[in-house]
């Protein structure tokens, strides 16, 4: 409509004006480029890379964690709503070469919410969350130390030294040769042993170091905002954390996202604010491309919405910027995502947000291609 307006009002009486003149062939030209100009203009701009779907993983859960080792992805845990909380103690590999899927042995603890992390041949679920089930009542959620190590050559696991701090929905990032536990919940110490979603719960920027070489644990320096179901990425020698909940470990009824990213310098063991996330969520899968992280999925709860994210944005800490990208296809929140290969991998999840009706975990295996 804008542009038949300028048209009708300046673009054809200019023609007329001059078509007898010998500028004619000069303002024609002019034209043609103005033109050209404002129908570009009007189009929408074009967002680089595209997602298609890949072989799904045949056994869908939500609160699925992924990590690459060997060019391989690798996806833990799963946790069951229905009936009652439980943890599915999965682990599966995917080979990206082949498009296949291999059952590996399960984790021989039932954790759910842990951090997990590969260094070299091995894979590492630190800290999470047990389950309490009570006589009367609904089970709960019980903050765990347990470090379990599954050796990918032997496809054998073994236990690990504790983690100092008791937590869950924490995240674990792997720098060389040690694993940074960051962040997470627990129960307050006048609280319950459990965690619910209608009791208090304590935040955590707790930042716990673990050397897989000497297998002994240390401090390092905790983040500036405590909080749970963040996600956490390394770019040169970074570890930036993003988004998360605070107010509660549960989506429902008094928790509330945040965008705050915050990065931790290793080697000078401080912690600085950057840009946050454009939208705050919680739930999120992370991983690193091309040197930006790449923020997936996640959910809200917003007074009587609640619901799940298809969400994909970029920070590049060069610019201290955010870029939205072309969404998954499908919204999620609770899913293993990793990169390989120079694409990243988006497994499995849940569509329905906590507290959002009954749902179950889909077995979707999703690539995004930044070409």
């Amino acid at each position: 409509m804008l542009f038949q307006q300028i048209q009708t009002r300046f673009i054809f009486p200019a023609i007329r004006a001059v078509v007898r003149g010998r500028q004619r062939v000069v303002v024609i030209g002019l034209v043609s480029v103005l033109a050209t100009l404002l129908i570009a203009g009007q189009a929408p701009a074009q967002q680089a890379g595209r997602w298609s779907k890949l072989k799904p993983i045949p056994q869908g859960e939500e609160e699925v964690y992924g990590t690459a080792a060997g060019g391989k992805l690798y996806v833990l845990g799963g946790l069951g709503v229905f009936p009652g909380w439980e943890p599915k103690q999965m682990l599966w590999s995917y080979d990206p070469a082949s498009d296949q899927w291999t059952k590996l042995p399960s984790i021989p603890e039932g954790i759910h919410h842990p951090g997990f992390a590969a260094v070299g041949n091995k894979l590492y679920s630190i800290g999470g969350f047990t389950i309490a089930r009570p006589a009367v009542g609904l089970p709960a959620w019980v903050p765990t130390n347990s470090v379990w190590i599954f050796d990918v050559t032997t496809n054998t696991w073994s236990k690990g030294p504790s983690l100092p701090t008791a937590r869950g929905a924490l995240t674990a990032t792997a720098v060389g040769t040690k694993i940074y536990a960051i962040g997470g919940a627990r129960n307050p110490s006048y609280s319950t042993p459990e965690l619910r979603p209608t009791v208090p719960v304590e935040n955590v920027a707790t930042n716990e170091a673990y050397d897989t070489t000497t297998n002994t644990w240390s401090s390092a320096r905790p983040m500036l905002t405590a909080r749970n179901h963040h996600g956490a990425a390394l770019i040169d020698g970074k570890i930036y954390v993003v988004g998360g909940r605070v107010g509660s470990t549960f989506i429902i009824g008094l928790s509330t996202n945040v965008s705050t990213n915050e990065v931790y310098d290793v080697a000078k063991d401080t912690w600085s604010s950057v840009l946050g996330v454009p939208t705050a969520r919680s739930g999120v899968g992370t991983a690193v491309l091309n040197g930006r992280m790449h923020v997936l999925g996640g959910e809200a709860y917003l007074n009587d919405l609640v619901g799940t994210y298809r969400t994909h944005e970029a920070f590049d800490p060069r610019t201290n910027s955010w870029e939205r990208l072309p969404p998954m296809p499908t919204p999620r929140h609770g899913l293993a995502v990793a990169e390989i290969g120079g694409k990243i991998y988006a497994v499995s999840g849940s569509n329905v947000a906590g507290g959002g009706g009954p749902h179950e975990g889909v077995n979707l295996n999703e690539v995004y291609d930044p070409k």
